[in-house]
């Protein structure tokens, strides 16, 4: 596992639009507000799968809410489903001890199991009906159904070079005995439905949205082929199912109606360039999906909901170097992946971040599958406890009800064990206008807002007269408070300082004061780009994830203070001087003693009436 980056550094690329190094953004979209944040995903460490039995499996994961009673005592109930060696296809059920941060593989905590590796797909996994020589390889993708008290598995041939449109889905019971199967998801023979864009990773889309959007399906099925060849998809893909609509079970082969949410179309020349001559560095426009690479995976996904923000979450392995098909050595000596075939080292964890709209545009047919783009993208490589420019992230188990993510990293492990990371959503309000502008009050200022102010630059953004996030900074430049805080004749090094602290809690680094200080200067950035850009960029980057629970508690206590003040009829503009003056040292006194501890926000909250009580009534 490497250490992150500067965050600093990370910040100063994504203010400008362009990328995030370390926790990587690329600004593929607007930020909306009811977006999940890189950010709110908060690392809790990881744990291991020991065992011969289990080493280099790890390809297929769910989690299963009733499973392992006792482990309530140690604040991870449950249980997870695990694939086991991918060699030999079985499935077990393994309970989840409390992560640890480290570096040190054998340091980790390690799963017991709860029960032992058997074949959940009953023999299904060796009769591929589809046609004489078609084969399964491996139980690709798992997912609880908690409806139908199921666990359902999908098959795959991820080799499938003549393109075999075979049925991949099943399900069995919570003991893994009953298998029944196998289907196919959609109308067989369709593109859209092929195989290769169906049979690996399984995850839940939340009830309502698939009640609304997918007419009930709530089993969401995609699968990646390198290259996108043989009805893959060059990129993620997304379809939903719903095998209890269909049968009680289905009958054997049967196709089961599906909704396509995403894909990627297949161009030749995203990969080549004629004559067997492939493209290795695709130029924009020549593939649907950015940066496209012949050898990336996505392996694993999750819908996730915290309040009211969302996202689908994709995790994989993202190459990043220039596409070649050879040997390992003819392609330059990609050490991650020595046999024949597509290649195209370093590769790098990345995590995919979807607006749940933007897929629900995709299903009504307001927007192309393939033309829906995740609006943030982040590198997870420092999570990785293997070797960063090789291993990647799998597939991923979701604990909906505490919001807590499971992801598989193979072959972690000194002997090819698998490792499971845990990352636990934060529970933050929606960044809604109110949020943003006592984030800009946060930022600039170092204290909670008064409540006329505040409520003043709200009515201006829900007016949508062309205020934004970026000119109501501007605009406090143009107060006497805010030059006076920041007079030109210091220069700008004060307010770079300033806004760390305020924003991060900490001094910049000299490599991003002098970054800011070059780009102030030239004016290529302008002061309120600058505060807009770091507090997007905290939000961008998960390796900030401290920082910015940190930062949300301030901004909790800030929406806090200005509410109380509107209910004890307390106005800015109604203070003298004195009166003014003290509500400003007050809202810097609330925020003072607040950190990522949410205690120390519920303290803060319950100081206000204290701080604001010689106010009241005046």
């Amino acid at each position: 596992m490497r250490q992150p980056s500067t965050i600093v550094t990370q910040y100063l690329i994504a203010a400008i639009g362009l990328l995030c190094v370390g926790a990587q953004l690329t600004a593929l979209a607007q930020t909306g507000a009811q977006r999940l944040q890189p950010a709110d995903l908060i690392y809790q460490g990881a744990f291991a799968v020991s065992g011969d039995d289990w080493a280099y499996g790890g390809q297929a994961v769910t989690y299963y809410p009733n499973g392992d009673a006792a482990g309530s005592e140690d604040g991870y109930p449950g249980s997870l489903y695990l694939a086991g060696n991918a060699t030999q296809n079985l499935v077990g059920e393994i309970a989840i001890p409390a992560p640890l941060i480290s570096d040190d593989f054998t340091a980790l905590p390690a799963a017991s199991v709860l029960r032992p590796l058997t074949d959940i797909t009953g023999g299904w996994i060796d009769n591929c009906t589809y046609h004489p020589e078609c084969i399964y390889r491996v139980v690709d993708g798992l997912a609880y159904l908690a409806n139908v008290e199921r666990i359902a598995w999908n098959l795959n041939d991820w080799y499938n070079t003549a393109g075999y449109d075979q049925d991949s889905l099943g399900w069995s019971d919570l003991d893994l005995s009953g298998a029944a199967g196998v289907w196919h998801i959609g109308p067989r023979g369709n593109e859209v439905f092929h195989n290769a864009k169906t049979a690996d990773y399984l995850f839940s889309a939340p009830s309502a949205f698939a009640a609304s959007n997918l007419s009930g399906r709530t089993l969401i099925a995609g699968n990646h082929r390198e290259a996108g060849a043989f009805g893959g998809s060059q990129g993620p893909t997304l379809v939903a199912v719903a095998p209890w609509q269909d049968g009680s079970p289905p009958a054997a082969s049967q196709e089961l109606a599906a909704q396509s949410l995403l894909y990627y179309r297949e161009h030749y020349d995203c990969v080549w360039l004629g004559e067997e001559r492939i493209n290795p560095m695709p130029t924009a426009g020549e593939c649907d999906f950015p940066s496209y690479r012949a050898a990336d995976r996505w392996d694993g996904g999750a819908w996730v909901e915290s309040g009211e923000r969302a996202a689908v979450l994709l995790f994989g392995t993202k190459a990043l170097g220039a596409n070649c098909y050879d040997t390992a050595e003819a392609c330059g000596g990609d050490p991650c992946r020595e046999s024949r075939g597509y290649h195209a080292y370093p590769y790098q964890a990345q995590i995919l971040l979807y607006d749940p709209e933007d897929l629900r545009a995709s299903t009504s047919g307001e927007r192309d599958p393939w033309s829906v783009l995740p609006y943030a993208i982040v590198d997870a490589s420092s999570r990785v406890l293997g070797d960063a420019s090789c291993n990647g992230l799998g597939d991923v188990a979701y604990d909906a009800e505490r919001q807590r993510l499971y992801v598989a990293e193979q072959i972690a492990g000194p002997s090819g064990e698998t490792v499971i990371h845990v990352w636990d959503v934060a529970q933050r309000p929606a960044r809604g206008h109110a949020w943003q502008v006592a984030e800009i009050y946060i930022a600039t200022m170092g204290y909670a807002p008064d409540n006329q102010g505040l409520e003043y630059w709200v009515g201006e953004l829900d007016a949508g007269i062309g205020w934004t996030a970026t000119t109501v900074a501007q605009s406090f430049f143009d107060q006497p408070l805010v030059q006076e805080q920041y007079p030109e004749t210091l220069g700008h090094s004060p307010l770079i300082t300033a806004l760390y602290q305020n924003i991060f809690g900490r001094d910049p680094d000299d490599a991003g004061r002098e970054y800011w200080l070059a780009e102030l200067a030239a004016n290529r950035v302008l002061r309120n780009q600058m505060i807009i850009s770091l507090i997007n960029g905290g939000w961008a980057n998960i390796e900030a994830a401290e920082d910015m629970a940190r930062f949300s508690n301030r901004v909790e206590v800030a929406l806090e203070f200005a509410a109380y003040q509107s209910t004890q009829g307390i106005t800015y503009s109604s203070l003298d001087e004195a009166g003014q003056l003290r509500l400003r040292h007050a809202g810097a006194e609330v925020l003072s003693g607040v950190t990522a501890d949410t205690a120390t926000r519920d303290a803060a909250i319950a100081s206000i009436p204290g701080l604001l009580a010689g106010l009241v009534g005046d």
